[in-house]
């Protein structure tokens, strides 16, 4: 599967930069001219304002295995943690570096040094950057997965991928949108990456808030990151002074300005040009008369400007109009009615359908025989123990494959046997209490089943 071969890739990439000692910060050390790389590194210190980050990206730059060694942040931070830890004990300065070491144990400074710091360092080419922290998952077939599941999965047969930003109602919708035709998931960091990087050749819907935070992050997929486009903006300006002053003391391509070229900014390749937000819409919210709350950041003026609606006061129109899930109600209005998506159910892969109803046909169509026969086989063969322990004996079970498949293989071509079809064996079983005979009337049926068409009836 595509996931495992990433990882494989993953590990054996690796395993060569240790046993080659060519990771990557070394690897293009060694491609420069030695002041060149002091003055690149002089000048990627100069970007951080405080000494404490300084530091901690000095010490990344001097111990380049603490990435490479790294699978993903969380080992990142714990190699980090021990190069600090060595600094405490031996530097005169030890308070300064416990601050660091703490600093390693809070939330906003880690969330800084994954966000921002890596990123950064990764913008001037010169790292790598582990996997960052996921917190999230998607729904496919009947479970949830992490977001690396979606490298596995041929999404290309589905309608849609939709991103929800809360977990519950998410969790809501997830299963019977997937039986129309749709992979939904939750998260954030990881998993908007994850979800962009798929969506790049289908369409993807967002729901979320109808506030400013739900607009942000409906942007991010629109129209990318806006502190990547900062970050990679300010590393970009910078490598460009830092390249237009070396030229000018005289270096050259040769010794290592190669470096310094225009960033590949590779936010704009996650823009997601199909990108719809599926809601919350603020009008449908205002009309429907859901709750809503004050925005926090909002100056005092307009009350109707400042009002934010989440995706939870849905629930207001289940106390109210008995509309049993909302969220799914409200989804499979906008889907329909707003972005003229069907309802449809998502049909199986025809091979393997039809490959189930042919080996349940053939199976019931040879059991009583095979039943008969084995029995008429043991009883000829006279062995009276028949197990090994709590085994089936394998002898006897390969000689009774082989003549019972031969008798069946008889009686076949004989025409005494063949495969029964039934009826309910050609019913496609579409995983919801809903009885349609074909498509049409299944998006009809699905409509009122939903609550969709309640919804429908309250915005008119």
């Amino acid at each position: 599967m595509a996931g495992a071969v990433t990882s494989m890739k993953k590990s054996a990439e690796i395993f060569k930069n240790m046993n080659n000692g060519r990771i990557r910060i070394e690897y293009i050390r060694s491609k420069l001219k030695p002041d060149v790389w002091e003055k690149i590194k002089e000048k990627i210190l100069e970007t951080f304002r405080k000494p404490e980050w300084r530091e901690i990206v000095r010490l990344t730059l001097e111990n380049p295995w603490t990435i490479d060694w790294a699978r993903d942040f969380g080992e990142y931070k714990y190699y980090l943690r021990g190069v600090i830890a060595d600094y405490m004990r031996k530097s005169e300065n030890k308070e300064f570096y416990e601050k660091l070491y703490r600093m390693l144990m809070d939330e906003d400074s880690l969330n800084y040094l994954e966000q921002t710091v890596l990123v950064k360092l990764s913008e001037w080419g010169i790292i790598s950057r582990p996997d960052t922290r996921s917190e999230g998952s998607i729904y496919y077939l009947s479970d949830w997965y992490k977001f690396e599941k979606l490298a596995e999965i041929d999404t290309s047969r589905y309608k849609s991928l939709i991103y929800v930003e809360k977990k519950a109602p998410a969790e809501s919708i997830a299963s019977t949108l997937y039986i129309i035709g749709h992979i939904t998931g939750y998260g954030k960091g990881y998993p908007t990456w994850k979800m962009r990087q798929v969506a790049q050749q289908g369409k993807l819907y967002v729901f979320c808030d109808a506030d400013w935070a739900g607009t942000h992050i409906y942007k991010v997929f629109a129209e990318g990151a806006i502190r990547l486009k900062k970050i990679s903006g300010s590393v970009l300006n910078a490598k460009r002074r830092l390249r237009e002053k070396l030229i000018k003391e005289g270096y050259t391509e040769e010794d290592g300005l190669f470096l310094l070229e225009d960033a590949s900014k590779e936010w704009v390749k996650l823009v997601v040009s199909n990108s719809k937000r599926l809601g919350l819409d603020f009008e449908d919210a205002e009309n429907l008369g859901l709750p809503w709350e004050i925005e926090p950041k909002c100056k005092e003026g307009d009350e109707r400007k400042c009002r934010r609606y989440e995706l939870q006061s849905l629930i207001d129109l289940k106390m109210r109009y008995g509309i049993e899930n909302p969220y799914l109600a409200y989804v499979a209005y906008r889907l329909r009615k707003v972005f003229k998506e069907g309802l449809k159910p998502l049909l199986p892969d025809p091979v393997e359908a039809y490959s189930d109803v042919v080996i349940e046909a053939i199976e019931w169509g040879i059991r009583d025989f095979v039943k008969e026969s084995v029995a008429n086989a043991i009883a000829a063969t006279g062995i009276k123990d028949l197990f090994e322990g709590l085994k089936l004996r394998r002898d006897l079970a390969e000689m009774l494959a082989e003549r019972v498949s031969i008798e069946v293989s008889n009686r076949i071509l004989k025409k005494e046997l063949k495969p029964q079809i039934e009826d309910y064996m050609l019913r496609l079983d579409i995983g919801l209490p809903i009885h349609a005979e074909n498509p049409d009337d299944f998006e009809e049926k699905f409509w009122e089943w939903s609550g969709a068409n309640k919804i429908e009836e309250l915005l008119g």
